[in-house]
This record gives C-alpha cells, structure tokens and sequence, in this order.
C-alpha cells in the first residue's frame, strides 16, 4: 500500500488473505479468498472500538482514561471487565459469575490471586525475581487417615530453588519431598532426580542435541541424526526406530522396531495428503480452496465434509450414508448436531449457554434411547466448576469442592460419596454411604505422586506399579488378574500383555493424541482412520464408522450398511453409561452386544483391569473425576485452579477437554467463545504451546494478566498479538498479528510458543529455548485450528494445515520472539549497568529505547533463524518425546553476542551523529 502496509498474503496453494486500510492507515478489514473475515472499527482516538465477525458476532471494547480496556462485551450480552493499578496492571477481573483479585510485588510480578469464593493463592520470589513458593490457600479439610499427613494451618506450599543462572535446582513440596536438577557447563540439563530417587541422566552431541537419556532402571535410548542434525534413529529396549524427512524437514517415513512403517506425504504447503500404512494400506486427505479438510479416502471408502459461508463445518457425511449435520449460534458456539443413520434421525442435540458461555443445557433425544434422553441442565459455582446437572428437572449428580479444586461430595439419588484428601491433592479415601451400606476405598501413592494401591473395605483389591520414566508399567486387579504395559523410548504404549491376551499398539508418532493406527488383539489386527478425531475402524473386512458428540465421546458405532450396530453414553466426568437403561455400566463397555472397540470418554481408550481410561501421558479415573498421576504440567499461576495436578479440566467437563493428559483445551465446537474463557484461553495456550517440559523444571508459568485480559478470542494467536501491547502500537500488532494469522503454523510455531516460553517461570535458557522451538505437531495443529476456526474456517482445517507446516514455522525462526524479547531485555539492562559501573546517573531513554529495540529484533532474526534452523529441524522429526529433548546450543548465544555487540556500536554512532565505527572491534 501507498504507507506501505501488507496489502496481500498469498499461499503456495494461491489462497490469498486480503487487508484493507482506512485514510489515516489502520486495518479495517480482512478478506480471505474473496470473503469478509472480520470488520475492525476504530473509535475517535485511533483505538479499536469493535470487531465484527462475518456471522455477525461483534466484540466491543471499551478503555478508561489511560486507554486501557477496561471492558469487552459480546453481542450475546457476555461481558469482562478489568480494573488496573498504577502501572497498568490488572487487579480485578469480573465476568457474568465472578470477580477474581490480583496483587503484585514492587518488581510486577504477581503476588497473590483471591478467586471469585474468596480462596487465596499467593506467590513469593527470591532476590533474582525467580518463583521461589506456591502458597495455597489455608486448608479447611480433616483428614482422619494416619497414614497421610492432614493439611495443616499453613495449607499447601511448594518451594522453587534456582542456581546462580536463574535455573531451577530444586522442587520441595508440601511434604517436603525434593526434586532436584543439574546442568553441565552449558547450561544443559544434565541429571533429574525425581521424589522416588530416581535418577535419569542425559547426553548431548556437539551441537546440543540429546544423544541419550537413561534411566535408573539401567534402560536407556540413544538418539542418531543426519547431517542436518535432523533425528534420523532411535535405539531403545525395544529395538531401532529410523525416521526419514523431506526436504523441508517434514517427516515423510517411520520405521519402528517391528519393521512395521508408516508413510506421510504432503501437498505444496504442508497439508497432509496421505498417510500410508504398514499393510499398504492408505487415508488420503483432500482440501478444499480455502484449505478446509473436504475429504478422507481409506479403505476405498469416503468421507465428505461441507462448510457454511463462514467455514464452520455443517455435514460431514460417511461412506456408509450415515451423516452429522451441525448448526452455531453467532459467535461460533456450537448450538444443534443431529445424526442420521440408514433408518432416518438417530438423535438430534440443542445446546444453550450462561450468561459467560458455558454450557447451561444440552436437550438429547436419542431414537430408542429414552433412559439417556430427555433436558439435562448444568450448574456451576463462582469459579465455573460443575456442581450439578439434572435430567428433565430431577438432579442427577451434585458436587461439591474444597479451595484446591479436589471434589469433596458426590451425591446421586440415595448414595453420597465423600472425599478425603492430603496436602499434595492426593485422594486418599472416598467413602459411598447409602440407605444399605457404606463401601469405604482407600489409596495409597508413591513420592512421585502416582496411584499405587486402591483398597476397598480394608482389603487390597488393585496395585498399580509405575517403572523409572513414570509410566503404567503393571496393574493387578484382585479379580481381574494382572496386566503389563509396555512403551517405547518416546514414552507412546506400544503393547499391553495379561495372560489370556495381548493387544499391541501402532502409533501415529506425529501425533500426541488420537494417534492409535492399529490395534491387534490375540493376532486379530483393527485399524483406525482419523480426520481430528477417529473417523472409523476397520476390522475382519468390515468398515465401522463412529459418530460423536460435542466432547469427541463416541455415540454411536454404524456398519457399512449404515445402521447402528453400538451405542454408547457417558456422564459428566466419563463414567460409562448403559445408554438403554441410564445406569452406570462398570464391566462390560466393549461388550455385552457392543462391537469391540477401545474408545470411550473424549475419544480415552478403555482399559479393562485398571478400570481407568488412557489419556497418553497418564490414565484418567472417571470414578472419581481425577487422573491417577501428577500433571507434568504445572499450571499458570494467574489461574490458581489449574495447579492442582489431579484434577479433571478444573471440574468443568463441558467447558473442557483434555486430549493427551497433559493440558487441558477448549472443545473443537468452542470457536470464538472468548468471553466465557477470556483468560483460561492464554493459560491454556501458554502453557501447552510453550509450557514446562517433560525433561525440564516443573514450575508454574506465567500469563501477564494484562494480555489474558485484552484478550477475547477462545486462545487465539490472533488476539494476543493485538491486544498484548495495547497501548504502544496497536496498529502495528494488528498488522502482525493479521499476517502471522495468514499461517496458522507460523503463529502456532513462533509467537504462541514463544509466548508460552519466554513467560515460564523459573524457565532455564534450555526450558524457554526448547518451548519457543519444540515445534510438536499436533500441539501447533491445535493453535491453527483455533486460529481457523477464529477466521472462520473450521478447527480441522487448520488443525491439518498446522499439524504439516508446523515444522517449516519451526525450522525459520520459531524462536524469534523470545531471542527478540531477550535482546530487548539484554541490551536494556546492559545499558543500565553500563551507566552504573560509570556511575552515570541519568540515561539516554531514546538512545536506550532504540539500541534495545535494534538489538532484539535483529536478535530475534539472527536467533530466529540460524539457531532455530537447527534445533526445530530436530523438533520436527522428534514432536512426541516422552523427554522434551532440550538443546539451543552455545552458536545461539554466540548470534546474540555478536549480534549485540555490532547492533550497540552501530546505534552508539548513530546516536552520536558519526558515520563510521569500529565494526570488527566491537
């Protein structure tokens, strides 16, 4: 444009995004292949006064008298509003439920948060300013159990050390149980010893990539790689695994330890076109032109998708004549699905919402299904929590919950189910009382936190063993038997053996989720087709197709004739229900006339000894709404609800899902329901995007509240990039946000992670390297597919378009956000130190102001691309390690260094009106 503004973004595919401008130069509108996107309209001043989404949905903002956003309203009546300090910090935050406190230290960062029901967390940090304690709110719960510690005045608190390079070296919790990290000369993370004494140890060749990582049962795996430094092999207790790439980086072929390969292929832009299985068996997937996933071919049969005028999808329709038709409410949120198999309508859901966007009402009608038919109602408390829902007026189940998030009471019809807990959120006794008797289960942990031993009545009735790298390794059912788990060295289960049975596992190693390609049972083989959820299952010649609800919970299974050969129902938190008779189903899910198949809940694969349902990086316990194992990560801590490692989606089941047990996210159906989840959707971004690793510190990260704020689009990319730095240059975010929004992938590789990293508390430069880097695919697939579905195309579209590109968005400059901030910051503090050793009293702010910015952008360039090159190279060939492989290399810190050095004699001449500087000097 004539300011020279991006006029136009064209992809490989010629898809273009188009932006218009007003007179004075701001955005005013964003068109993608010739269609409207959104309409921003600006008020008198220049700030952004609303957004208008091309359903109509409009956002308003409005700012007090320092032009802070002091409200955002949506036009279905949802409103937050936010109250600010002095320097522009956000101490009160209220919705249509809640107001939630914040206060600060005199360094700005957060000292405390006093949730909406008046529980307090609080925050203190050492002189370096690294998070030195969590100090949960007091405790109000007796524990009667001798063998756990009850929690005492001082509540729940857990304790951070760092080294003298800010990073983290000790984890203390509330029982005083260490967890204790070392680092080599590098900086590198060297050893990690957990609560139980176990010690894993890493390796790393010249350029920083992990070699090896071993494990204090004397297990270990070694890591090969080409010349690129791209991971090429992995050696482990199973055997080899080799691993080929493109050109570009894209993994194109893996190999595993049972000479079984998995192929990928992918079109000019990255999309994913076929994935070819073991048996020669192929799922092509085709795009339409705006790059929305418009077909799935496997196993010679078709799936058709179809989008409204706005990109959401409205049919999607199987080989079998079996179809889902769905309808929104403006805005995005889902408001009717409704199934049709050979026989005509199989059942039809209309769902409502409060007034901040949670799910208020669900009416099911399920043909010949009238025990699980009928209004469900749901309620929550102040902070969202689930605490009833009913069926045609009659309260099916009420909770209640203590100030950490544990659930305290249960109560259906006659039974109560009470709830006992320790210091460290540990259930420890649930006892179900009813008119006939009372059952009293009892559990016990080990110091890493996980499940070990489930009593019932007194009497020993489940054991749990967990191996060194944390995992399901044996469970022994006092009537069941025993079953062993076993995984590979990237921690995916590859086989799980009792007795009379064996079943081993195929995975899609580019996915953390969703992922299961075959399943073979005593010999009998199943295979899986997906598109962002599974499509359907392929068994003894016969093609099976699943329909699901709006959680990703199969409903229903159909046969190639197109009528429903399995129905399926679930309660709030995942319980299986009989769907003919309404009462829990305990024992027999994949059978008693059902086609066996392992889903359940959320698309969790059904484990019969446990009992429990796999969730990838731990197993969930729909009994008691709660996970058996620690989460490995730690929460946000301007949202204190999400630091309790048990606890299932922070008790909001239909807020929530969480796809791999590691975080939880919003449902694909929640598009631009921001305003119900304006803050949750950072934290849920940050912390999954770049959030603390497997292999790093477990501290907590950090989301400015000032950004969770401003922002209201459902952990859109978009958003935060707009609305972060408000008050600086709006207009400039805007520009960069609409361009980086053009690619899913890049936002998802570059400034959401970079985000998530650079805010990480108690991060080592290894931890905010690898986050800003890591490049997973499907953890990048899900921020483009938020992203596409907030321009008004659908989740899967850019959940595909994401999950192939995101290793090129990773191997050009993933880090650039947080080099750039780390230049700014570097170059900033240097300069005070300067005037300091000079004992200079004043600074040059423009001068400072400038060599800082010069610094961090050309840092984050040079740090961006070169250092990046190489290590989201090796990220893009390795996205699902059970162990976060860390590395960023001493050749980054040496781009900065030079980098800096050059960028502050250039500004130093510059700013002193001289030509000339002694460039190789400096």
């Amino acid at each position: 444009s004539r300011l020279g503004e991006i006029e136009t973004i064209t992809d490989a595919a010629g898809r273009v995004r188009r932006f218009e401008y007003t007179n004075a130069g701001k955005l005013n509108v964003i068109y993608f292949c010739g269609k409207i996107e959104q309409l921003l309209k600006y008020d008198n001043v220049g700030r952004v006064e609303a957004r208008v989404f091309a359903d109509g949905y409009k956002i308003s903002y409005s700012y007090d008298v320092l032009s802070r956003v002091s409200k955002v309203e949506g036009s279905d009546g949802r409103t937050v509003s936010y109250e600010y300090d002095a320097m522009g910090r956000a101490t009160k935050v209220v919705d249509g439920r809640s107001t939630t406190l914040y206060t600060y230290t005199q360094t700005g960062r957060l000292k405390s948060v006093v949730d909406a029901l008046g529980n307090e967390t609080a925050y203190t940090y050492d002189a370096l300013d690294n998070l030195q304690s969590v100090h949960r709110a007091e405790g109000t719960i007796e524990n009667k159990d001798e063998r756990m510690p009850v929690v005492g005045k001082d509540g729940h608190v857990t304790l951070y050390s760092y080294n003298l390079s800010g990073q983290l070296t000790n984890v203390t919790d509330a029982l005083g149980q260490e967890e204790t990290y070392e680092y080599d000369q590098y900086g590198r993370l060297k050893t990690k010893t957990d609560r139980d004494n176990y010690t894993t140890t890493y390796a790393y060749n010249n350029l920083g990539a992990v070699t090896e990582v071993g494990y204090a049962d004397g297990r270990s795996v070694a890591f090969s790689y080409n010349e690129l430094n791209q991971l090429n092999e992995i050696n482990d207790w199973l055997g080899k695994t080799t691993l080929e790439n493109d050109i570009l980086g894209r993994l194109t072929k893996v190999t595993d330890y049972q000479n079984r390969t998995v192929g990928y292929e992918y079109n000019s832009i990255g999309e994913k076109t076929k994935l070819t299985y073991p048996d020669g068996r192929v799922a092509s997937y085709s795009y339409d032109e705006e790059g929305k996933l418009a077909a799935v071919v496997g196993n010679g049969e078709e799936t058709f998708y179809r989008y409204d005028e706005f990109g959401r999808l409205v049919n999607k329709s199987f080989a079998n004549g079996v179809m889902q038709e769905y309808s929104y409410l403006p805005g995005g949120n889902l408001h009717s699905m409704e199934s049709h198999d050979k026989e005509g309508v199989l059942d039809k859901y209309f769902y409502t919402y409060d007034n901040t966007g949670l799910i208020s009402g669900i009416n099911r009608k399920r043909r010949g299904l009238d025990a699980v038919s009928g209004q469900y109602d749901y309620k929550y408390d102040a902070i969202g929590r689930l605490t009833e829902s009913s069926l045609n007026g009659k309260t099916k189940s009420a909770y209640e919950y203590d100030a950490f998030g544990n659930r305290t009471s249960l109560v259906e019809n006659e039974t109560k189910t009470s709830y006992t807990y320790d210091v460290l959120d540990r259930l420890v006794e649930a006892k179900e009382l009813n008119n006939r008797q009372a059952i009293v289960k009892t559990y016990d942990y080990d110091k890493r936190g996980n499940q070990t031993k489930e009593f019932v009545d007194g009497l020993l009735e489940k054991t749990f063993t967990f191996d060194a790298t944390n995992m399901l390794a044996k469970v022994k059912d006092a009537t069941k038997g025993e079953l062993e788990n076993q995984y590979n060295g990237l921690g995916f289960r590859v086989a799980s053996t009792r007795p009379e049975e064996k079943i081993e596992y195929l995975c899609d190693l580019s996915r953390d989720y969703y992922n299961l390609l075959e399943r073979t049972v005593n010999g009998e083989k199943e295979s899986f087709i997906y598109d962002n959820n599974v499509i359907s299952m392929s068994k003894a010649g016969n093609n099976y197709y699943y329909l699901q609800d709006e959680l990703g919970s199969p409903m229903y299974m159909t046969g190639t004739d197109g009528v429903a050969v399995s129905s399926y129902a679930f309660d709030d938190f995942g319980r299986n229900i009989d769907p003919r008779t309404g009462k829990q189903r305990k024992h027999d899910y994949t059978t008693n006339g059902n086609i066996i198949q392992p889903f359940a809940f959320t698309g969790y694969q059904e484990d019969e000894v446990s009992g429990l349902k796999f969730a990838q990086a731990r197993f969930y316990s729909a009994e008691n709404g709660r996970f058996v194992g620690e989460d490995v990560k730690k929460g946000v801590i301007e949202y204190p609800c999400t630091i309790n490692s048990y606890s299932y989606c922070i008790n909001s089941p239909y807020t929530y899902i969480d796809k791999n047990g590691q975080w939880l996210s919003l449902k694909d159906f929640d598009v631009r329901d921001g305003l119900a989840v304006a803050g949750m959707a950072i934290a849920t971004t940050a912390a999954v995007a770049g959030g603390i690793v497997l292999a790093t510190a477990t501290a907590p990260v950090s989301v400015p509240l000032i950004a969770a704020g401003a922002v209201v689009g459902a952990g859109v990319a978009y958003d935060i990039s707009v609305l972060s730095d408000w008050n600086n240059d709006e207009h400039a975010n805007l520009i960069k946000a609409a361009g980086n929004t053009a690619a899913g992938a890049v936002i998802g590789g570059t400034l959401v992670s970079g985000v998530g990293a650079v805010l990480a508390e108690g991060a080592t430069f290894e931890t905010v390297s690898a986050a800003v880097i890591k490049g997973k695919d499907v953890v990048t697939g899900t921020v483009g597919g938020l992203v596409s579905m907030a321009t008004g195309k659908s989740f899967s579209s850019g959940f595909w378009s994401s999950f192939s590109t995101s290793k090129i968005a990773c191997m050009t400059g993933g880090g650039f956000l947080g080099n750039m901030l780390g230049g700014i910051t570097g170059t900033a503090t240097n300069e005070i130190i300067n005037a300091a050793e000079r004992g200079d009293n004043s600074l040059d702010i423009n001068k400072l102001t400038l060599k800082a910015t010069f610094n961090g952008v050309s840092q984050g360039i040079i740090g961006g691309v070169f250092g990046d090159l190489l290590d989201g190279a090796y990220q893009s060939t390795n996205p699902n390690s059970i162990e976060q492989l860390l590395w960023y290399g001493i050749h980054d810190l040496k781009n900065q260094g030079i980098l800096g050095q050059v960028s502050s004699a250039v500004i130093d001449k510059i700013t002193e009106g001289k030509d000339n500087c002694d460039i190789e000097g400096k």
